[in-house]
């Protein structure tokens, strides 16, 4: 089971590390998010977070390729996984307005059902390779294309996975059909023309 998760679990901690790296660039998103949820933070509070969110994502990355510690970085990994989505999803259910989480530093990525699902996508992921941990070398079976093809597989996963967060709410926004407004201009149909 650990070689079938080993894709998804390597984007989800490729994600974890962009996650901590934008909370450390441009903290004041993610305190606009946990002041939303109650909680009040500053930029140290918010930059230490990215900072356990690094740590724990290059862990992961390190205990994939050489076996040493991989099921206490999954562990950590599923664990913060797992606080993201319950605070996604706390975030979306309030409907208190929120520009954007600070997980991908842009300013117009709000909490979405898509990221909630993101997340709980990779802490499940996360559980499944801490129940059979593989690295990277027994996963490929000590192929060297094998091993360049699943490292190119979570690169794109962890490529989809930010597009999915970052684009999909705006297109679900854009796509839904609001009933529109009689045009006056058009009043007695075509015949009129």
């Amino acid at each position: 089971m650990g070689a079938a998760v080993l894709t998804p679990y390597l984007a989800g901690a490729g994600l974890l590390a962009l996650a901590g790296v934008e909370k450390l660039r441009r903290p004041h998103y993610t305190q606009d998010a946990l002041r939303a949820l109650g909680l009040r933070s500053g930029n140290a509070v918010v930059r230490a977070i990215g900072c356990i969110e690094v740590t724990v994502a290059t862990a992961a990355v390190l205990s994939v390729l050489s076996g040493v510690g991989a099921a206490p970085a999954a562990a950590a990994v599923a664990l913060l996984y797992a606080a993201f989505a319950v605070a996604v999803a706390r975030l979306v259910r309030s409907g208190t307005p929120v520009r954007s989480c600070g997980c991908l530093g842009a300013a117009e990525t709000p909490p979405s059902h898509a990221h909630a699902l993101v997340n709980v996508a990779c802490a499940g992921a996360a559980a499944l390779y801490v129940v059979d941990p593989t690295t990277l070398r027994a996963a490929s079976g000590g192929d060297p294309l094998a091993y360049a093809i699943a490292l190119a597989a979570a690169g794109i996963a962890l490529y989809l996975v930010t597009a999915l967060i970052k684009w999909l709410p705006a297109a679900w926004k854009v796509t839904k059909l609001e009933p529109a407004e009689p045009d006056e201009s058009l009043e007695g149909g075509i015949a009129s023309v």
